[in-house]
């Protein structure tokens, strides 16, 4: 009996995962430019962001992103350069056939480049390390044709990088392709 359970409780799952539509362009590439506020070690600069997405339904997507964050940091003056790799589900809202918005919340790794710092003119080197980073962001999409269109984001990010927790909110804008 239990077999027959379990077996029936597959097959259903199965039909309905197979009935579900998937949406018509369900791949989606993204690229975006944009800029992060101050944190405690690291003042305001530019970022850029790209990535691709697949579709699982109209409602529900799956990205990949990769950024890079450049800012000053504040003790040194000298230019700081972070790596972002996150995963993120996202949550899709259609507004029209060519409005939407969305929120998604992720979870990744940030990297810092190895450097020299100079700080009173005595030189410290500062080893590149990998910490784990999460993300929540909010946004909203207009497309001018079914594949082609702009972006704009609103992204926190929250990562622990030279003991203390850096919490940049940043803002961005970019171009969405889907295929």
């Amino acid at each position: 009996m239990k077999k027959i359970l379990a077996i029936s409780i597959f097959l259903a799952a199965t039909a309905v995962a197979a009935a579900a539509q998937s949406p018509e362009n369900p791949w989606a590439y993204q690229f975006q430019l944009g800029y992060n506020t101050s944190t405690k070690n690291l003042d305001n600069g530019w970022l850029g962001r790209t990535g691709v997405s697949y579709g699982f339904s109209d409602a529900f997507r799956l990205n990949v992103d990769l950024g890079y964050w450049e800012g000053k940091m504040k003790h040194s003056g000298q230019k700081d350069h972070l790596w972002t790799f996150m995963v993120s589900p996202e949550y899709v809202y259609k507004l029209s056939d060519s409005d939407q918005v969305y929120g998604l919340l992720g979870v990744g790794a940030v990297r810092n480049d190895s450097k020299t710092l100079t700080f009173g003119g005595i030189p410290v080197h500062v080893e590149g390390t990998t910490k784990l980073a999460e993300q929540a962001a909010i946004g909203y999409r207009h497309f001018f044709t079914k594949a082609f269109g702009l972006t704009a984001q609103a992204t926190y990010t929250h990562f622990k990088l030279y003991g203390d927790n850096l919490n940049p909110v940043d803002a961005s804008v970019g171009l969405v392709y889907r295929f």
